[in-house]
C-alpha cells in the first residue's frame, strides 16, 4: 500500500506505513497498532479520514484510492474546507505520522521476536509407567502420579478430561512424590519441588498454559471463559473476583458449552478461540448461588488454594474443543455485585481491545501484528457490553437476549478527540 507526495522539486515521493504497522477500524474509530513499540494509536475523525484515503480500510480488506492531492480534494468535499486547507491539513497528519515512525519512505525491517526453544513431544518416564494418570488439556499431556493425596488435589479439576493416548500431543508435564517430596516437572525438564497438594493444582494450570504457548508461541492467553451456545459463541472477560467464573458455571449448567474456564487461547494463524477447559474454581460465596443447578455442591470437598481462599471445583456438563472467531457473537465484562441490579451497558469496543490487552500474554510477552489482527476481528463480528449482575438468571436472560439482537442495534459513540495511548503488552 502506497502513497505518492510532491517533494521540494515537484518529483513524487512513495510514502508506506512502515513494516511494523497494521491498523484497522472498530467502531468507525480507526486504531494503529506499531508492532515494534507495543503501541495503539487512535485517530480522530480527520486523520482517519486522510488516513483511509491513502491507504485503505484494511478491517474491510480495502485498498488505497488516492495520493495525497487527491485525499486533500475528497477532504475539502466531504468536510467544507476550503483546497488549501485540506492540503495544509494532510501534509501535517503526514509529517506527525513519520515523526512517530508509523510511516516513511522507507520501511523498517520487519520485527523478528527472538528465538526461544519450543516445548516438544519429548517422551518422559511417566509416559510409559502405569503407575502415573493421564490427562490431555489443548495438547499437553499432564501426567500425575497415582497417589492419593495427589489425586485427591487434582482429580475434582482435570478428572472430567480425555486420556492422552488418543490426542496429538506437544509437550508433557508431570508431578511425582519421591522422597516425601512433591517433585513437578515442566515442558523444559525444569524440576520444582512443592510443598502441599494444594500447591499442585496452580502450578500444573501455570505449567500447562507456558507449555502450550512455547509450543505454539503465535498463541494470546487471555484472562476469560469462553463458552458456546448453539453456533455463537460468548466470551466473558474478567479478572478474579469479578464473577466470571461463577457466571460461566452457571451458563454451563443451561446448555453452554465450555471452551475455556479461565483462560482462552486465540489462534491468529487458524482465527479459532480454544481455552483450557479446566474445572469451574469456585469461591466459597457463590457456594450457595450455585446450589440450585449443581446440587452436589454442598457434599463436594472444599480446598484451600496458596492465595488463602476456599474453592471448590465444579466439573462442566459439556465442553468444546474450539469455535471460529467470527461465531463470537458477544464479549461481556461480567461484574458481581449483590448490592446492584442486572443489566448490560454497552461500551465501545475500543475500550474492549485495550481492557483485553492489558491481561493478555504469548510465549514471547509482545502482541504480534497478527495477533492485533485476529482480535480485531473477533471484536468487530459481535457485540460488546459490560454486565451488572446481581441475580444469575436474570445474567442468564440478558445474555440470551444478546443472541437475538440485530447488530445494528448496538450502541455506537460519537468520538471526535484525538488520543494516542501507549499499551504496555504483558
Amino acid at each position: 500500500m502506497t502513497a505518492y507526495a510532491a517533494d521540494r522539486e515537484g518529483d513524487e515521493v512513495e510514502i508506506t506505513p512502515s513494516n511494523d504497522v497494521d491498523w484497522f477500524v472498530l467502531d468507525s474509530e480507526l486504531i494503529i497498532f506499531q508492532e515494534r513499540r507495543q503501541r495503539l494509536v487512535t485517530l480522530d475523525a480527520l486523520s482517519s479520514f486522510v488516513w483511509q484515503q491513502l491507504w485503505g480500510e484494511r478491517g474491510k480488506d480495502s485498498h488505497p484510492r488516492t495520493t495525497i492531492a487527491a485525499t486533500a480534494a475528497g477532504l475539502a468535499s466531504r468536510f467544507g474546507y476550503s483546497t488549501s486547507d485540506a492540503i495544509l491539513f494532510v501534509k501535517k497528519c503526514i509529517e506527525q505520522w513519520s515523526n512517530a515512525d508509523l510511516i516513511g519512505r522507507g520501511s523498517p525491517e520487519e520485527v523478528i521476536a527472538s528465538p526461544r526453544s519450543s516445548a516438544c513431544n519429548a517422551k518422559t518416564v511417566a509416559s510409559v509407567c502405569s503407575q502415573f494418570g493421564s490427562y490431555w488439556v489443548s495438547g499437553i499431556n499432564v501426567y500425575i502420579e497415582r497417589e492419593h493425596s495427589l489425586l485427591a488435589a487434582l482429580e475434582p479439576v482435570l478428572g472430567h478430561l480425555p486420556s492422552t493416548l488418543i490426542h496429538k500431543t506437544f509437550a508433557e508435564v508431570s508431578v511425582k512424590r519421591k522422597g516425601g517430596k512433591l517433585l513437578a516437572t515442566d515442558w523444559s525438564g525444569h524440576t520444582t519441588v512443592l510443598r502441599y497438594p494444594e500447591e499442585v493444582v496452580a502450578w500444573v494450570k501455570l505449567a500447562t498454559l507456558e507449555a502450550i504457548l512455547a509450543a505454539r508461541p503465535s498463541l494470546i492467553a487471555i484472562h476469560a471463559a469462553a463458552l458456546s451456545h448453539g453456533d455463537d459463541g460468548v466470551l466473558l472477560v474478567g479478572s478474579s473476583g469479578s464473577g466470571k467464573s461463577t457466571l460461566a458455571a452457571y451458563l454451563n449448567a443451561h446448555g453452554y458449552a465450555l471452551i475455556g474456564e479461565d483462560v482462552v487461547l486465540l489462534n491468529p494463524n487458524l482465527g479459532t478461540i480454544s481455552g483450557l477447559p479446566f474445572s469451574f474454581c469456585i469461591k466459597e460465596g457463590s457456594w450457595t448461588t450455585l446450589q440450585r443447578c449443581y446440587p452436589c455442591i454442598d457434599s463436594m470437598p472444599a480446598c484451600t488454594r496458596p492465595d488463602g481462599k476456599r474453592v471448590k471445583y465444579l466439573q462442566p456438563c459439556r465442553t468444546r474443543r474450539s469455535l471460529p472467531s467470527f461465531l463470537l457473537k458477544s464479549i461481556v465484562f461480567p461484574q458481581y455485585d449483590t448490592r446492584g441490579t442486572t443489566q448490560l451497558e454497552p461500551i465501545t469496543r475500543v475500550e474492549a481491545l485495550l481492557a483485553i490487552l492489558s491481561e493478555a500474554l504469548n510465549d514471547q510477552h509482545r502482541l504480534t501484528r497478527s495477533g492485533f489482527r485476529m482480535l480485531c476481528q473477533a471484536l468487530s463480528s459481535g457485540s460488546v457490553w459490560r454486565l451488572h449482575y446481581c441475580d444469575l438468571d436474570a445474567a442468564l436472560r440478558c445474555l440470551e437476549s444478546l443472541q437475538t439482537s440485530l447488530p445494528e442495534s448496538r450502541f455506537k459513540p460519537d468520538r471526535s478527540s484525538t488520543s494516542s495511548p501507549e499499551i504496555r503488552y504483558h
